[in-house]
């Protein structure tokens, strides 16, 4: 199992959107000077694409074939000395569990919301903290 860790994730998307701006930014700028013409630029250009398709090639190749297992993820943490402050919302319902996690992506504070949620006093009171 990979537990929900995905190497792709949600920081790594945008960092491939902020790419693909800056790289439409910066083909519209030639287009404009016409260096699209360049053979620098056809070179460059050509080469960003044969790496572009190289790292969906590993993606979808080796990427997906790596599974995880929770020891090996344990190790880890021990191996370099982490450790994790956890806190948690919990609910029944998926769709409230969605709700609660759109309130968060929207800047919500996790402790409100934890003592909006929990009818236990201690986790509604530390804002669903589970400690280290």
């Amino acid at each position: 199992p990979n537990f929900g860790i995905d190497s792709t994730g949600y920081g790594a998307l945008l960092d491939e959107l902020h790419k693909f701006i800056d790289q439409k930014l910066a083909y519209g700028k030639a287009q404009q000077t016409g260096l699209t013409q360049d053979s620098l630029f056809i070179k460059a250009k050509k080469w960003e694409q044969k790496q572009a398709m190289l790292r969906q090639l590993y993606r979808e190749k080796v990427e997906k074939q790596i599974e995880i297992t929770e020891e090996e993820i344990r190790e880890a943490f021990v191996r370099h000395n982490i450790e994790l402050h956890v806190r948690h919302l919990f609910t029944k319902d998926a769709e409230r569990a969605q709700g609660l996690y759109d309130q968060l992506q929207e800047g919500a504070s996790f402790e409100g919301l934890a003592s909006q949620i929990y009818n236990d006093t201690s986790l509604a009171n530390n804002g669903g903290d589970l400690g280290w």
